[in-house]
C-alpha cells in the first residue's frame, strides 16, 4: 500500500512539474476525442481518473466498470460552441467473475455550412457538414480484490464534406483500491492508434492549384494517472476529493483538482479546477439520484469555462440495476 501511494504522488508531482514552454499543438489530429464527455466527470474538474465507479468510466478509465452492480445505461447531450453537438450513450454489463463487457457510441456534428471557393467567396450555393463518430466495445476485469484492467477497442471516423477518414484506437486502464479512507489509484492511456490519413485529393490554391494528396496524422493520444479519496463521511455527508495528472501527445500537461458532495446519497454538488488549462478551467455541477429497490436512476448536469469560447453546458442521463 505504501508502495503504491509513493508511486502515484511522485507521478503526480512530475506532472505537475513538467510544463514545457513549447505547447505542440496542431500535431495531432481527430480532436474530437479530447472532449470530455458525461457531466459528473466534467462538474468534477475531470478529475475522474481513479474516482471512476459507473458507466462512465468507459470514456475515462475502462477499469472502473467492474464496480458495476450489475447493468448501467448512460446518454449525455452537449450542446457545444458554434452550433456544434456532442450526442454520447453507453451501456454495459457485469457478469461477475468473467468480467464487465460494455459498448458506446459517441458523434460530434455541426449544422449546414456554405461551400465558398477562392473565386466563389460568398458561396457556390452548396452546403457541407461536418461529422465525427466513434464506437467501440469495452472489457474490464478483477485481477484481485483490490486491483482492476479495462480495455476499449474502438472504431472511429471522421467526415468534412466529401473526404473521410477512418482507423482504430484503443484505451487502457487499470484502478488500484485500497482500504484507507476508500484511497484509489489509477491510470489509463487513451486513443493509442496507427496515424490516419483522409481519402481523395485535394486542390492547393497556394501552389499553382496543383491536386495532392493528405498526408498522415496522429491520434491525440493522453496519459492521465489519479488519485481519489473520501475526505469525510457521515450518514447523511459525504465529500470526495480527486486529482489528475493529464499529458495529452500535443499539448501542455494539466493538473486537475475536482470534488464531488453527497447529500443523503440522493444530491449531489460537484466542482474542479484544471491548473494550465488553455481556456477557462473553472467547472461546476450537480447531480441527482432516485433508487427504487435495485434500480438506481441517475440525472446529473455540469458547465465548464472555455473562457473566450464560452460557458458549455452538458447534461447526462443513467439507468442501473
Amino acid at each position: 500500500m505504501r508502495k503504491f501511494s509513493i508511486i502515484a504522488v511522485l507521478l503526480l508531482i512530475y506532472v505537475s512539474l513538467s510544463y514545457a514552454q513549447f505547447a505542440p499543438v496542431g500535431t495531432a489530429g481527430a480532436q474530437f476525442l479530447q472532449i470530455p464527455l458525461g457531466a459528473r466527470p466534467v462538474g468534477m474538474g475531470e478529475a475522474f481518473t481513479a474516482y471512476v465507479s459507473d458507466i462512465l468510466s468507459i470514456y475515462w478509465n475502462p477499469a472502473g466498470l467492474v464496480d458495476l452492480k450489475r447493468w448501467e445505461i448512460s446518454t449525455s447531450y452537449v450542446p457545444y460552441f458554434e452550433s456544434i453537438t456532442y450526442q454520447s450513450a453507453a451501456y454495459a454489463y457485469n457478469f461477475g467473475n468473467v468480467g464487465t463487457v460494455g459498448i458506446h457510441f459517441s458523434s460530434l456534428g455541426t449544422d449546414n455550412m456554405d461551400v465558398t471557393t477562392v473565386y466563389q467567396q460568398e458561396g457556390t450555393g452548396e452546403v457541407f457538414s461536418c461529422r465525427d463518430v466513434v464506437g467501440g466495445i469495452s472489457y474490464a476485469r478483477l485481477l484481485t480484490n483490490w486491483f482492476s484492467v479495462g480495455l476499449n477497442a474502438k472504431f472511429l471516423q471522421e467526415n468534412y464534406w466529401t473526404y473521410t477518414s477512418s482507423g482504430w484506437a484503443l484505451d487502457l486502464g487499470t484502478l488500484y483500491r485500497s482500504h484507507f479512507r476508500s484511497l484509489r489509484l489509477g491510470m489509463s492511456i487513451l486513443n493509442f492508434g496507427p496515424e490516419l490519413k483522409f481519402s481523395d485529393t485535394y486542390i492547393d490554391y497556394s501552389d499553382e492549384q496543383k491536386e495532392k494528396g493528405f498526408g498522415t496524422y496522429a491520434l491525440p493520444m493522453t496519459f492521465r494517472v489519479g488519485i481519489s479519496m473520501d475526505l469525510f463521511k457521515r450518514e447523511l455527508h459525504h465529500l470526495s476529493g480527486a486529482l489528475d495528472g493529464v499529458h495529452p501527445v500535443d499539448n501542455l500537461e494539466t493538473l486537475n483538482l475536482g470534488f464531488e458532495y453527497w447529500y443523503s446519497n440522493i444530491l449531489a454538488l460537484r466542482t474542479g479546477y484544471k491548473v494550465n488549462s488553455d481556456e477557462g478551467g473553472f467547472s461546476a455541477g450537480a447531480g441527482f439520484k432516485v433508487s427504487y429497490g435495485a434500480a438506481v436512476a441517475k440525472l446529473d448536469y455540469a458547465f465548464n469555462d472555455l473562457g473566450r469560447l464560452g460557458i458549455v453546458h452538458r447534461v447526462s442521463l443513467g439507468i442501473g440495476f
